[in-house]
């Protein structure tokens, strides 16, 4: 799999990158109604992780409205993930 342009969506929903060392905040999944990513290139290829499932359809809905979005898949579970 390609890191490259990953992101992390922490478990309080913050959305996060790193590149070339440096965090990049993007904002928070559950409670803004569009998330603004710049200079991303491509659609981004997404794995969602969270042990609640409330909490990882609030994110699948919140992250479909952005058409730079591909969600791989969404896990609720380490192992599965």
């Amino acid at each position: 799999m390609n890191l490259k342009k990953s992101l992390v969506v922490l478990p309080n929903a913050d959305i996060m990158q790193t590149q070339n060392g440096e965090d990049h905040y993007f904002g928070n999944a559950l409670k803004q109604d569009v998330i603004e990513f710049k200079g991303l290139g491509s659609k981004i290829r997404t794995l969602i992780a969270y042990s609640n499932t409330n909490i990882i359809d609030s994110i699948v809905k919140n992250m479909k409205k952005l058409n730079y979005i591909d969600i791989v898949d969404a896990s609720n579970n380490g192992s599965d993930t």
